[in-house]
């Protein structure tokens, strides 16, 4: 490849990046997407619904996917905190599990059990 040059400018040199330069600046974008680009499309674009029938998750990051489990299916509930949020973890007949984030983790368990006993 080559450049217009000035008037008495010279080309000194002239090479393409290595391998390994060209990977590390691909991991540097990669890297920025995975941990602040992802997060917030998740946070924007994800739903996480009990209804009186199933407790729903949606993820919308990059591409879309759900996961549910029907509330009588349902056979342990834990819930735990982390520093910035909440989770629900939903334990299903089959030994599936969906961990869900909540803002309020009590209340999500408490409306589970609520319909458990319904």
């Amino acid at each position: 490849m080559s450049i217009q040059t000035f008037q008495n400018e010279e080309v000194r040199n002239e090479s393409a990046p290595s391998f390994t330069g060209a990977i590390s600046h691909i991991g540097i974008v990669l890297s920025t997407v995975t941990l602040f680009i992802l997060p917030v499309l998740l946070f924007i674009r994800s739903k996480y619904i009990i209804t009186n029938e199933r407790v729903v998750i949606k993820h919308k990051a990059l591409t879309s996917s759900s996961s549910e489990i029907r509330i009588e299916d349902i056979q342990q509930l834990d819930v735990g905190s982390g520093l910035i949020s909440g989770y629900v973890t939903v334990t299903s007949a089959s030994g599936g599990f969906i961990q869900i984030p909540f803002k309020d983790p009590n209340s999500a368990a408490n409306t589970i059990r609520q319909e458990r006993r319904n």
